[in-house]
């Protein structure tokens, strides 16, 4: 087979897969941008007023588990 046939069959190649390269680097730069990545990992942060609220209802809930507790437990 002729070397120049070879050269120009792989130069096309080379071509074809830069530009699905180029094309999946678009594609990641935009899901990149648009925050489609996935979730955040963790727990999610939450304010005053709703620490406020799970305070309360936690001193409420263990109130009554000692109350419900009897000597010999």
């Amino acid at each position: 087979m002729n070397v120049n046939i070879l050269i120009r069959k792989l130069r096309s190649e080379r071509e074809r897969i830069m530009g699905v390269i180029g094309e999946l680097e678009r594609l990641q730069a935009q899901t990149e941008k648009s925050g489609a990545g996935g979730h955040k990992r963790g727990r999610k942060s939450i304010g005053p007023q709703e620490r406020l609220l799970i305070s309360h209802r936690m001193k409420s809930y263990w109130a009554s588990r000692r109350e419900g507790k009897t000597m010999g437990e």
